[in-house]
């Protein structure tokens, strides 16, 4: 018998079915709302969307029951002429709710990868990706090419940070045919492609994505540092955590409370419910904090002490406590530091990731620090120390391979400066090229052309080369050069 959709339309399954796909749809916007206002983990809105789910083939159930108690007798009295609504029965009903609820559970079991990740992250990843690794000395490694990615002028390529359980990895690239920076997050158990979560803007200062003890978060400095933003790892729109008064790489959040070193040289505590900020210590003139994490659940921050100008290596690894505000120095000439698991002080120093024992009963050093790995692209900028590495609780290292950046186009920044040239005599006559920032120049043997690192506003620097006979400016003739290709290694 043809299928009657007029008298289908009618019937208690095809209302159920609209509503049903009614109040789900307006309960995943009041979820999406929510969730990331009570900061709830994202296996809540994963249990949450498959129950909501789930219940679609458990309502048709019940429509379908309604109906048939509501009809059995006009059933019985005309024949086949409502057999178009009733042609299913009872056991198909019941198997076609089943296998809807089998879909949804294979659906959760997809998305929550730690309801299939029993085996631990090296064994999967082992069995996922075997030709990524190498096995050196009983420590499994990997690379992670990440792709092209334009300088900063501080000479940074990325930054870089793994989840605290070690599954995540973010990073912030520059695609040259992109003036923006863009933010990505890959899933270090799948090995699939990296997810890009948002383009922001380029500058020495934006950037440095972080996890900040958070699995499902995402912090960012936009703004040109002056700002601290978040995002869920699921993508979404950014929230404001600071604006105006932070110092970059200098937060540390704990429930619903961030801690971090202002620009006028004090350490703060701000409710990120109601807004409220109170000043936990102040330093001394010249004197700013960045680097800040807590060390295990206790009270105490562990806090790069920067004395002046980065350049002069003035840094300082101290312990504060947040409740007394009392300082406690731990460790000179060394930065961003944190505290693993095992028992140590992980920092940098130059551009070697260091590890010194660490006494948490007495809160200090033990013996001597000892190089781990060496060769860690960094970079000392202005009152900004940083070295691309990181590490989870769970004990994976990643880092990328490099040196210490100090050249001179990675410390100068935005200014019209005038370009001109000094004859042997002693006469300066200008360039005639337009003011900007400028470094790194070089003239060619024959005196002919000039050539330049640029840097523009947005923090990105191009090589452009001028023409002293014909007076023309070729720009971005060697851009591609700072359009670096480079990898992550993986310590797992």
């Amino acid at each position: 018998m043809a299928f009657d959709f007029e008298k289908f339309k009618k019937s208690n399954i095809a209302r159920v079915f609209v509503a049903y796909a009614v109040i789900v749809f307006a309960s995943m916007q009041i979820l999406d709302y929510l969730l990331p206002i009570v900061e709830a983990p994202l296996w809540v809105a994963q249990v949450l969307t498959i129950i909501l789910f789930m219940g679609f083939p458990a309502a048709l159930l019940i429509g379908w029951a309604i109906q048939r108690q509501t009809l059995g007798l006009a059933v019985a009295a005309v024949g086949e002429e409502h057999s178009v609504v009733l042609n299913w029965g009872k056991g198909k009903l019941i198997l076609a709710g089943v296998a809807f609820c089998l879909m949804f559970a294979a659906a959760g079991y997809v998305l929550m990868p730690e309801a299939r990740n029993m085996a631990g992250p090296l064994e999967g990843a082992a069995l996922d990706a075997p030709d990524k690794f190498q096995t050196v000395s009983g420590v499994l490694r990997a690379n992670i090419e990440l792709g092209p990615s334009l300088q900063k002028s501080s000479g940074l390529l990325s930054e870089i940070d793994i989840s605290p359980d070690g599954t995540k990895l973010v990073y912030r690239i520059s695609d040259s045919r992109d003036r923006g920076a863009q933010y990505f997050l890959r899933d270090l158990e799948s090995f699939s492609d990296p997810i890009r979560l948002f383009t922001g803007k380029r500058g020495n200062r934006a950037g440095y994505p972080s996890f900040a003890g958070s699995n499902d978060w995402v912090y960012f400095y936009s703004d040109d540092g002056r700002t601290l933003e978040r995002i869920r790892t699921d993508g979404g729109s950014s929230q404001i955590v600071v604006e105006d008064e932070i110092n970059v790489n200098s937060h540390a959040i704990r429930g619903q409370t961030v801690y971090f070193g202002s620009r006028d040289g004090t350490l703060k505590e701000r409710s990120l419910s109601s807004g409220e900020t109170s000043e936990i210590l102040s330093l001394e003139e010249g004197q700013n904090l960045s680097w800040i994490n807590f060390l295990g659940n206790t009270t105490y921050l562990i806090a790069t002490l920067v004395v002046g100008d980065a350049n002069t290596n003035e840094s300082i690894i101290t312990l504060i406590d947040v409740d007394s505000g009392e300082l406690k120095e731990l460790l000179r000439g060394g930065y961003q530091a944190a505290y693993a698991d095992s028992g140590h002080l992980v920092f940098l120093r130059s551009a070697s990731i260091w590890a010194i024992r660490f006494d948490t009963d007495k809160l200090e050093t033990v013996g001597e620090a000892k190089p781990l790995v060496d060769d860690i692209a960094s970079t000392r900028f202005a009152d900004l120390n940083y070295g691309t590495f990181a590490f989870s609780e769970r004990g994976r290292l990643a880092y990328v391979e490099g040196e210490l950046n100090l050249r001179g186009s990675g410390n100068f920044t935005t200014q019209a400066l005038q370009l001109s040239t000094v004859d042997s005599q002693g006469e300066t006559q200008q360039v005639g090229i337009d003011p900007g920032s400028f470094a790194e120049i070089s003239a060619s043997p024959s005196g002919d052309q000039i050539a330049m690192t640029f840097l523009d506003a947005d923090g990105a620097r191009d090589i452009w080369l001028w023409d002293m006979g014909r007076e023309t400016l070729v720009d971005e003739l060697l851009g591609l050069l700072m359009v670096l290709p480079f990898g992550i290694r993986m310590v797992m």
